[in-house]
């Protein structure tokens, strides 16, 4: 039973042992000093490289966003410039196109004025004719109506030159009316 006593006593748990306590503190010192030589010489130096990388990549690219912004601003302001340009040249344009079809279309109204004056002259001319032949026509008919009629009812010559007057008198008045 005293085997079994001594090893019961040995089994149980080794950290817990208070005999072994300044060797586990000496290695747990030893190993803490390891990894903060570890990490304090290498991991620490890296680690601050990689963010001082970072932080001069995010400076950069803000400064180049910043730039970029700013030549945007600008090519915005250059598109409104020439988009106002392009308006007063297309209104400028607009105008003087409207200025011109309103030349064109007053020269052809005025075009159109003459010819219509110069076709109502000649209609007038041609009118005049007409009537002119139209009353020599009527001069004619009258005068030998008026000598058939006489020479029926009077059979004397001496008449005829008389009634001619008349009847041309009578012809005169009516067109002159």
């Amino acid at each position: 039973m005293a085997a079994e006593n001594n090893v019961s006593e040995q089994a149980g748990i080794p950290q817990l042992e208070f005999s072994s306590f300044p060797n586990q503190i000496l290695w747990l010192v030893v190993f803490l000093l390891a990894i903060f030589i570890v990490v304090r010489m290498i991991a620490l130096p890296r680690i601050g490289q990689i963010v001082s990388q970072r932080e001069k990549r995010i400076k950069t690219d803000l400064e180049d966003a910043r730039k970029l912004n700013e030549k945007i601003e600008g090519l915005e302001n250059s598109i409104e410039e020439t988009l106002a340009e392009a308006k007063r040249f297309s209104e400028g344009k607009a105008a003087e196109t409207r200025n011109e079809i309103l030349e064109m279309q007053n020269k052809a109204l005025e075009e159109a004025e003459v010819t219509v004056k110069a076709e109502v002259a000649e209609a007038e001319k041609r009118i005049e004719a007409i009537q002119d032949e139209a009353l020599t026509n009527i001069r004619a008919i009258a005068n030998e109506a008026a000598v058939e009629i006489v020479n029926q009812i009077v059979p004397k010559r001496g008449i005829l030159d008389e009634i001619s007057g008349v009847v041309d008198a009578k012809v005169q008045g009516k067109a002159s009316e």
